[in-house]
């Protein structure tokens, strides 16, 4: 079975169509990876926010918050309800939201994101002074070759009034690497989003990377192997950042990926 792209931009009618069945059998898989999971190291104690995908709220990140917490870090979810696309009450209120972690904690916050919810953290990577590191879970945040994803027209719709005009220069702008270490995971089965734009094109600062998992695009807040990157990424301390070194059975998997 492939999942290969129809016209190179977006993804197949196979992998959008199976994306909702493919993510919830990794929901329903996931508890039995967990014990495993929670043997991992404890990440390093400090504040992580994380952010929902378009049309979803903070229960779709519950999963995952709930993972980090047993690890030992101190995870939020962003507070606002239904993510429904780019608008400036919502920049502004994290913008407010992370100063006030950082103010609680005294620590940089980490800062995690679900397809769209991944925009919103590099974005605000770039404007915060309290952004740690930003993880981006299969999101889109490389436009400049054009639009690969499969719900375009149903984010015009609820976002006509908040679409920027310029697209070119938008897409530039989104496409910048953060002033922080920055994950893009992404995975080449994902059905909803062309995994190309999912992934860091350049990395002058050399604090970005790309990190490939098996799974579908919804199935990003409960893929074991995302669980894993994640953990990994967070138990690093604070200035000691390191590319993400796959361990032997993960390098198997990926054979044509980690060298």
């Amino acid at each position: 079975m492939r999942y290969d792209m129809h016209d190179g931009s977006k993804p197949s009618d196979l992998a959008f169509y199976t994306d909702p069945l493919r993510s919830m059998f990794e929901m329903m898989t996931l508890p039995a990876f967990m014990p495993a999971l929670r043997t991992l190291p404890n990440v390093d104690s400090h504040p992580v926010m994380v952010f929902p995908g378009f049309m979803a709220g903070d229960r779709s990140t519950s999963s995952l918050r709930n993972f980090l917490l047993s690890r030992g870090c101190h995870p939020h979810g962003w507070g606002q309800g239904t993510n429904l696309g780019a608008r400036d009450e919502y920049f502004i209120n994290c913008v407010q939201r992370i100063d006030e972690l950082h103010s609680q904690h005294g620590k940089k916050v980490s800062l995690i994101g679900q397809s769209l919810g991944g925009i919103y953290a590099r974005e605000l990577a770039k404007f915060t002074p309290h952004a740690r590191q930003v993880i981006c879970l299969g999101s889109p945040a490389d436009g400049r070759n054009g639009d690969g994803s499969r719900v375009s027209e149903l984010y015009e719709m609820v976002n006509r009034e908040y679409i920027k005009k310029d697209s070119d220069s938008h897409a530039d702008q989104l496409s910048e690497e953060p002033p922080v270490p920055t994950t893009m995971i992404y995975s080449k089965q994902d059905g909803i989003v062309h995994w190309n734009t999912c992934t860091q094109k350049e990395s002058p600062s050399g604090t970005a990377e790309n990190v490939r998992v098996h799974g579908s695009h919804g199935g990003m807040g409960f893929n074991p192997a995302v669980y894993y990157i994640v953990a990994d990424r967070l138990a690093q301390s604070e200035g000691s950042w390191r590319p993400f070194k796959a361990p032997k059975w993960l390098c198997a998997m990926y054979p044509d990926h980690y060298r």
